[in-house]
């Protein structure tokens, strides 16, 4: 295990206790981490960062993530490079998405809330605009999504590793 590896696995185990906690990550946290980024990988992190921090604030502003969602993908991309973190968070996603379905099929919402996104998505291509995801509900149903970054993390390292040895054997 790489010590980058090591201080990703902090970072996301503390912010996904706070995250599953409060529904926040302290910016107290990330900003830690951000030095301790800096410090590590110098103007590597720097650039990933704010380029990553650039194109999640779009996300952000349709209300698709949360504003410490962003900072945490975007402390991601600075340690981990944007590939590497795309590919943790498109799996924390993937596995996030999975829980997603079976709660709005067992809390029977899955047509309801299917129902609301299309009429988004119309209204949207309609009046040629983007509009922020959450605008027509009195209270949105929302999960934090940290502890889902953290198990993609796991899970996508255990896969590298996996693929690492196979290629070993091959050999």
């Amino acid at each position: 295990m790489r010590f980058i590896d090591i201080y990703v696995a902090l970072f996301l185990g503390v912010a996904s206790v706070s995250d599953t906690r409060t529904k926040k990550v302290p910016n107290k946290w990330i900003l830690l981490w951000i030095a301790v980024g800096i410090c590590v990988r110098g103007y590597k992190f720097l650039t990933a960062f704010l380029f990553s921090l650039i194109f999640t604030y779009i996300l952000y502003h349709i209300k698709f993530f949360g504003a410490g969602d962003i900072k945490i993908v975007s402390v991601l991309c600075g340690f981990l490079g944007i590939k590497a973190a795309a590919s943790l968070v498109f799996t924390g996603l993937c596995l996030s998405a999975v829980y997603a379905f079976y709660y709005l099929v067992s809390k029977k919402i899955l047509y309801s809330r299917i129902s609301y996104f299309l009429r988004y998505v119309n209204s949207g291509v309609r009046d040629r605009t983007l509009y922020k995801y959450s605008e027509s509900f009195e209270k949105v149903p929302t999960m934090p999504m940290v502890p889902w970054f953290l198990l993609g993390f796991l899970v996508w390292r255990i896969y590298e590793v996996w693929m690492l040895s196979m290629n070993a054997m091959s050999l």
